[in-house]
């Protein structure tokens, strides 16, 4: 199975993930070069800017996910 994200019909782009992903500095680049962009990052402030095309952005707090699931084992 190839990673990427599905554009049009049956064509693939090629997926970057991009932690911290704040602005999409590095994530644009992978746009321009025909990624498809998912980025991850805690907040999304309003001197971030809104979201680039091609990009996607998924707030979410890896230690509180962790902490939450890893407080269940102990």
């Amino acid at each position: 199975m190839r990673l990427g994200a599905r554009e049009g019909a049956g064509e693939v782009k090629p997926l970057y993930i991009d932690l911290f992903a704040g602005c999409f500095g590095w994530g644009c680049g992978f746009v321009a070069e025909g990624y498809h962009v998912i980025g991850f990052d805690l907040v999304h402030e309003d001197y971030h800017g809104p979201v680039p095309e091609g990009c996607e952005l998924i707030l979410h707090d890896r230690e509180a996910h962790y902490s939450r699931h890893l407080g269940r084992l102990a």
